[in-house]
């Protein structure tokens, strides 16, 4: 099985689709990991949690921290700086769920 990234530009009136790119099989992302990624120039991480992959900006919107060097523990990952904590999933925007 692959992974496919769907590259999605977001405006606030508009959503653009583009073309898919393959980023990952899923052999590389076993369960309970977590995988950095670019795709069109953005940092993406990829999670594995139990079967179900997810896909999270690599950067924290609380204070910038790489996400991909955080921990995932269930469906949440934590920022490695300031302990914020992201729900995977969420549809749309990243959720703060726990900044430190």
């Amino acid at each position: 099985m692959r992974i496919i990234f769907n590259s999605v530009l977001v405006s606030m009136s508009t959503v653009k689709t583009a073309e898919f790119s393959r980023v990952a099989s899923t052999s590389e992302i076993p369960p309970g990991i977590m995988r950095k990624v670019t795709v069109d120039g953005q940092d993406v991480v990829l999670a594995n949690v139990d079967g179900k992959y997810f896909a999270i900006g690599d950067v924290c919107t609380h204070q910038e921290g790489p996400l991909d060097a955080g921990t995932l523990d269930s469906y949440e990952v934590e920022c490695p700086w300031h302990g914020s904590r992201f729900d995977l999933r969420i549809d749309g925007e990243n959720i703060l769920v726990r900044a430190k």
